[in-house]
């Protein structure tokens, strides 16, 4: 009876035993439920037999009887691991639910008790973050973000430049369209496209429309279906087919009020009535801003026999779509080879000192390609501000991390684990990132309504940017990544609790603070040269001379409806008309015309002419930009004239062919001789000798950024042009001039629009508006960046003073000055920074490759920029060590020895 007693006290214990592991056990996995089953199975088997032995059996019949009583022990084991596995879940997600809630509960009244600290990082992640989430949403948008077109990957465009305009697109003419839609295999479904303004009647006052003039199979061949109406059909593209107009989406909206009766509408554009077939859905515009769209026959000027008959007419932009299984390497092997044949057969057309070549460049890139630069460069800056910034997170969090260091302790010693402290830190390094996120977000809005205008001058796809869920994604990753940062960076405590609990923190995590203040000095040294290196750059395109004198000047643009304008003498007669109109207002000083004005195209009209007295030989080494003006345009400009004259009135009725040239080309052809009086002789087709008559200055024509080239200079009356643009120098008011010029047109031809009336200054701005922009973008990410670096510089610093108190203490004590004490302060500062400047030189001359060709006049390796730089931040480094200098240089020293 007493074994049995003592069988029955042990069986007690080890219940017992079993419910204490249950009840503080949570993290059993299945392996342990089994193992827990099958002990407490096997303990009541072993009681079932000691009953049977106290009952006279022996120990073999009492372990069979036992057996035989208990049942199937597979089964009951089975069931036991089924009920408590659910019941060790349930009890695994309530203890985690609780655990996470208190977590919860105790990071917010910890960082409510901290509202320094947690403004500081939330505001300091805010910027970061809504920098990074910014440039990332128009990377996104524009970069990774599939075009809205089917077979994307399949559509390409063929570009035509030559050895003058590497990557400038010079067109192909129909005729070379049709060899390679007739001879290249890897291609199929090659249409063309060119753009043009036309004055569209029949709906409100007549208004200039640019009009896209396409294949009939363009918008199918992109995949592209009609948001109302249809589409071009086949038969729409032969000629003499009726014309027919399909509109974009917001002109249809815009000048149409979204009507959906417009289908079947008619209106009146080059002396013909059109129908409107159709609306397209909304779509990036590319390559051009075109509202309206009108097949190839349509197209008086495309349909004429100047073009159709021309191989050398070129200007047409042609796309196709790879045939199956083509790649972009076997369609590039492929019009290679045909644009090589055409070269060899036709030699005066395609000059071989020209050097043409023909390549094929997918869909994306042709979107694209403008923006990638500066999209990488944006995304590099705001990288390294979100670097700065984690870093000073970091030296926050660690700072905090020391004033909570008996905490850590305490709760070490009261059985908290490591892991557990982690959880706690993460929670709150989380709530900071996802908050710091959010308040991103709301950066990143107000940053897109300034980065989307400059993008757009880069791509098309800029009105496709927006914060979609690719942007919240990657704005979570980025919070979650510097949460897992943050929690993780600061050391937990690896010291014993009872050193902890005796200390304050110590030094020992003030090397760690010291080398993030030296990695945000090197950053922060990257950004601000980047900044100034542009600012320099920017500043001096500022004040570059662009030839002629913005102020007072006014430009509007005249494209003449070519139905009524169709001769010279009908050109002529309009422009002298608006400007006798002209020259009687008071105001006016002096008005001209010409078929550009300065900084409004991208491309010169370069041509090759003769020089009398020159070997033939040698003409097709001439070449020269050109440009037709009245005789009043350089006055009107403000261009000096350098030698003899300009044009005068009555050259064109008389007959004289002559020419004005600049300066830059009388260096190039006439580098020791006068050129006045030399004959020159266009290739224009004349076969005529024009003579020089005057020099004038050199004008910026395609960019302050470019140097002025050879330019030649035709009387407008010789070569009138329908689009043209008037030049109007007065001292009256922008606005007034632009109305005055508004009502002399409407007076001449009510149904004549004006468009692009601008002064030259607003253009001179426009042209501006880019690099003023990244500059000013550079400036803000490097200001930022010193701001958070000068405020950890002063945490550093002032948490290294209060680790040196006892030091400081003894020092002034045994007679040290307190010149000698800010010198220990300063000299700590100057190791940390001079560091920082070493690696952030080093980086800057790197990155400085990356960016040197956006600069303008100003060298990657500017000494006065890295000078300066250096000082600059020299000088933030001392200033902000001064508060915790002057505080070590107020210590007493009986109290600092008496400190603990």
């Amino acid at each position: 009876m007493d074994s049995l007693h003592r069988s029955r006290e042990r069986g007690a214990d080890h219940r017992e035993s079993l419910s204490v592991q249950r009840l503080f056990r949570l993290g059993l996995g299945n392996r342990s439920v089994r193992r827990e089953v099958a002990q407490e199975l096997q303990f009541h088997l072993d009681r079932l037999t000691d009953e049977f032995i106290a009952a006279g059996m022996s120990p073999d019949a009492a372990r069979r009887a036992a057996l035989d009583a208990f049942g199937d022990r597979e089964d009951i084991e089975r069931d036991c691991v089924r009920i408590r596995t659910g019941t060790v879940r349930k009890r695994r997600r309530a203890h985690t639910v609780r655990g996470a809630g208190q977590d919860l509960r105790f990071a917010f009244r910890t960082l409510r008790r901290a509202p320094g600290f947690t403004l500081a990082v939330l505001v300091t992640m805010a910027l970061g973050i809504g920098a990074n989430t910014a440039v990332f949403s128009l990377i996104s948008g524009i970069l990774l973000a599939p075009l809205p077109f089917d077979d994307e990957d399949r559509l390409v465009r063929l570009v035509q430049s030559t050895e003058n305009s590497p990557g400038q697109d010079a067109g192909l003419s129909p005729l070379e369209i049709a060899d390679y839609r007739a001879r290249a295999t890897a291609l199929s479904d090659v249409v063309e496209y060119h753009t043009m303004s036309f004055i569209l009647f029949g709906h409100g006052d007549p208004q200039r429309v640019q009009t896209g003039v396409v294949s009939a199979s363009f918008f199918s061949t992109f995949g592209i279906e009609p948001f109302l109406g249809r589409l071009f059909e086949p038969h729409e593209d032969d000629h003499g087919a009726d014309p027919v107009l399909i509109l974009s989406h917001a002109f249809w909206q815009q000048n149409f009020g979204a009507d959906p009766t417009v289908i079947g509408r008619t209106v009146e554009m080059n002396d013909r009535p059109h129908t409107i077939i159709g609306v397209l859905p909304p779509l990036p515009y590319h390559p051009d801003h075109n509202v309206v769209y009108m097949p190839v026959p349509a197209c008086p000027f495309r349909s004429g026999t100047a073009w159709s008959t021309s191989r050398d007419a070129r200007s047409i932009t042609v796309y196709a779509k790879l045939g199956r299984g083509e790649t972009l390497e076997s369609a590039q092997a492929d019009v290679a080879a045909i644009s090589e044949d055409l070269y060899e057969s036709y030699p005066a057309v395609y000059p071989s000192s020209q050097g043409f070549r023909t390549a094929v460049m997918s869909l994306r890139e042709s979107m694209t390609a403008e923006a990638r630069t500066p999209l990488f460069f944006l995304l590099g800056a705001s990288g390294f501000l979100l670097l700065i910034v984690c870093a000073n997170v970091a030296n926050l969090t660690l700072a905090r991390l020391v004033g909570r260091s008996r905490e850590m302790a305490v709760r070490t010693a009261l059985g908290a684990g490591r892991v557990r402290l982690f959880r706690q830190l993460f929670t709150e390094s989380t709530i900071l990132a996802l908050a710091g996120g959010a308040l991103g977000l709301v950066v990143a809005v107000g940053g897109l309504e300034l980065l989307v205008p400059f993008v757009e001058r880069y791509t098309a796809r800029a009105a496709e940017v927006r914060i979609d869920g690719v942007v919240l994604l990657f704005t979570l990753v980025v919070s979650i990544a510097a949460a897992l940062v943050l929690g993780s960076l600061p050391a937990l405590p690896r010291q014993r609790p009872s050193t902890d609990l005796r200390s304050l923190g110590g030094s020992a995590r003030l090397g760690a603070r010291r080398w993030l203040i030296v990695s945000q000095v090197a950053i922060c040294f990257f950004l601000l040269i980047g900044a100034g290196l542009f600012l320099r750059s920017f500043l001096k395109l500022v004040a570059v001379d662009p030839g002629f004198d913005h102020e007072s000047v006014m430009t509007a643009r005249f494209d003449l409806n070519w139905s009524s304008y169709n001769s010279a003498e009908n050109v002529l007669r309009f422009v002298n008309e608006i400007d006798r109109r002209l020259r009687s207002e008071p105001a006016i000083r002096h008005a001209g015309v010409a078929n550009a004005a300065p900084l409004s195209v991208d491309v010169p009209n370069t041509f090759e002419f003769a020089i009398k007295g020159q070997p033939a030989a040698a003409t097709s080494r001439n070449r020269s930009d050109s440009r037709t003006v009245s005789p009043e345009y350089f006055q009107a400009m403000g261009i000096p004239v350098l030698r003899g004259r300009t044009f005068t009135g009555g050259e064109y009725e008389r007959g004289d062919l002559v020419v004005v040239i600049n300066q830059a080309l009388a260096d190039l052809y006439w580098p020791d001789a006068n050129p006045l009086g030399a004959l020159v002789m266009p290739n224009d087709g004349e076969n005529a000798w024009h003579t020089v008559v005057g020099v004038v200055g050199d004008v910026r024509e395609y960019g302050l950024d470019r140097e002025p080239g050879p330019l030649m200079y035709a009387n407008f009356g010789h070569d009138t042009m329908r689009d043209f643009r008037l030049i109007v120098r007065a001292e009256s008011s922008p606005d007034d001039l632009a109305m005055t010029i508004r009502e002399i047109a409407r007076v001449i031809d009510p149904e004549q629009p004006v468009t692009e009336v601008e002064t030259l200054s607003s253009v001179r701005q426009d042209v501006l508006q880019p690099p003023r922009l990244i500059t000013l973008l550079l400036t803000f990410f490097a200001l930022v960046a010193l701001g958070i670096t000068a405020a950890g510089i002063a945490g550093v610093i002032g948490y290294s003073v209060s680790c040196r108190t006892q030091e400081i203490g003894v020092r002034m004590a045994l007679g040290a000055q307190r010149r000698s004490v800010v010198a220990l302060v300063v000299r700590q500062v100057l190791v940390m920074v001079s560091v920082g400047l070493g690696a952030g030189v080093v980086g800057a001359i790197f990155l400085g490759r990356v960016f040197a060709d956006l600069l303008f006049d100003t060298a990657a390796t500017d000494p006065m920029t890295f000078v300066t730089v250096s000082i600059l931040l020299v000088a933030v480094a001392l200033a902000a060590s001064f508060a915790p200098a002057r505080r070590a240089t107020s210590i007493d020293p009986a109290t600092a020895l008496r400190a603990d």
